[in-house]
């Protein structure tokens, strides 16, 4: 197939990356609207963002699913107040998890537009902070054995007994 000036001019005029065949040619460039507007930078927030975000939030569902071990050799009420709260605070930090999910994904999905950066940077800043604010909250929310509460405070209070007698 011949490439002539009309196939090279119809190629030029769209919006895409220019045609070499109309650069070739000599065909006029595409229009200075089609991608003059792009923040050239503007995937760096973002994957910086998700670098982060997604290991602190591993680590952080890692120490929250192992926090049940904490319990293990309470007995009675002070189990059943922990096991009460860590039911509850399970679910709230899953819900912290998906709203970081969804930061993430916004500062990804916004245009990657000059007058977007702001919107794009915003949530990538916020999303690693919101997995730290999710571990404080999930661990204010369970009633741990070890807080002045738990089976061992009789244990603490008494005496230390010498051995040498």
């Amino acid at each position: 197939m011949r490439f002539t000036d009309r196939t090279a001019a119809h190629l030029s005029t769209r919006t895409h990356v220019q045609c070499p065949v109309a650069e070739f040619t000599g065909a006029t460039a595409p229009t200075p609207g089609a991608g003059a507007d792009r923040h050239p930078r503007a995937f760096v927030a973002p994957l910086v963002s998700t670098l982060l975000t997604l290991p602190m939030a591993a680590v952080a569902f890692f120490f929250v699913g192992l926090a049940p071990v904490a319990c293990d050799s309470c007995g009675g009420a002070v189990s059943d107040r922990f096991d009460d709260s860590y039911h509850l605070a399970f679910p709230v930090f899953g819900i912290g998890m998906a709203v970081v999910l969804v930061l993430l994904l916004c500062a990804r999905a916004l245009p990657w537009r000059r007058g977007n950066a702001a919107a794009r940077v915003w949530p990538a800043v916020i999303a690693p902070a919101a997995v730290v604010l999710d571990f404080i909250v999930f661990h204010g929310l369970v009633d741990w054995p070890w807080d002045g509460s738990g089976p061992d405070q009789a244990l603490r209070s008494q005496p230390a007994t010498s051995v040498a007698q």
